[in-house]
């Protein structure tokens, strides 16, 4: 153990971590419907699968206390090196429609470093070994789904943007070793956010939060599916003029 400690200590002298995480992931898309995720979470907290599940949560927190925890000097440096290439996730209006949201969630990059910095304070104070992590999040957008014709959804896909390339970028500095107790700090900015929202695409972005994101698990909660278009569409405007007329 005192081995292993003497080489700890000697890495992050050289401003080197104790272990490294390096993941590429291509883009993925994945379809959310909110009443069926409750349903599922529901059923995973029941019986022998909910002391399952909350045994392995217990085993998550705790291993992420030893990597992340303040005021731990034993808490590991890891190295980060994390690019994840624009993941779908598409909102429908209905469990079977081709409406609805889509939301890019632009390209993900996580990366850090070991910095040694003098503390603030009377005097200089002395040095601080930090973690500093960097979140970088490129070219954010959402588009909504609305099918007018198949020569549209042909030409364009069905795509009509709201909110186009949103950039955010997150900082976080914790200190590691003998810098643990330091207190961590987070920092971050954006770009610009401006959404163009015509009268479909807020009829539809309510009706996705009303019968979709407003749904709980219980089969009631979702709506039965549409007969036909002109259905469809006058079942969209109600979910939709009802949402409206809750918000304040």
């Amino acid at each position: 153990a005192r081995a292993a400690e003497e080489a700890r200590a000697a890495a992050r002298a050289a401003l080197r971590c104790d272990t490294s995480l390096r993941l590429r992931m291509s883009s993925v898309r994945v379809s959310y419907w909110h009443p069926a995720v409750m349903r599922i979470v529901g059923y995973l907290q029941e019986g022998v699968l909910g002391a399952l599940m909350s045994a392995t949560a217990s085993t998550v927190v705790q291993v992420a206390r030893s990597v992340l925890a303040d005021g731990a000097e034993d808490a590991s440096a890891i190295a980060l090196d994390i690019e994840v290439g624009s993941p779908l996730v598409l909102l429908p209006f209905e469990p079977d429609s081709s409406d609805g949201l889509r939301g890019d969630l632009g390209s993900i990059a996580v990366h850090n470093s070991l910095e040694r910095r003098t503390a603030a304070g009377p005097g200089g104070g002395g040095a601080e070994l930090l973690d500093c992590i960097v979140v970088a999040i490129e070219r954010m957008q959402l588009s909504a789904l609305l099918p007018e014709g198949e020569g549209a959804l042909e030409a364009t896909g069905g795509l009509s943007q709201m909110i186009e390339d949103v950039s955010l970028r997150l900082s976080v500095e914790r200190g590691v070793g003998a810098s643990a107790g330091r207190a961590t700090l987070i920092s971050g900015s954006g770009s610009e956010l401006v959404c163009t929202c015509s009268k479909a695409q807020y009829d539809l972005l309510m009706g996705v939060v009303s019968r979709n994101l407003a749904g709980g698990g219980d089969a009631a909660s979702a709506p039965p599916p549409a007969a036909g278009g002109e259905e469809a569409s006058t079942e969209r405007a109600a979910a939709a003029d009802s949402a409206a007329a809750a918000l304040p």
